[in-house]
């Protein structure tokens, strides 16, 4: 119920399961991590053998450390959703 991604400039990141909405939501909140964030992952169906997905990140995010987080943070967010997008939910 937890995973670590170390993540340049940031370093390691980590999360936890925090609740789950099943089939619809996966909540994680930051944990031990140098940033605080929550980070939500939701599906929903469109129609019997498709749905589409919304990944949410609320991170708390220090002003001067703003311009140096917020590329490489939307990055791994792209990243995160185009893998989830390739697993096959058959």
């Amino acid at each position: 119920d937890s995973l670590s991604v170390n993540v340049d400039p940031v370093g390691q990141i980590s999360m936890r399961i925090i609740e789950r909405e099943e089939p619809k939501t996966i909540k994680f909140e930051s944990d031990n991590s140098p940033l605080s964030f929550n980070f939500w992952i939701q599906i929903l169906p469109v129609s019997e053998s498709s749905s589409k997905m919304k990944l949410t990140i609320d991170a708390d995010i220090p002003f001067f450390a703003k311009g140096m987080v917020s590329k490489p943070l939307q990055e791994g967010i792209e990243k995160i959703a185009d893998a989830l997008a390739m697993i096959p939910f058959e």
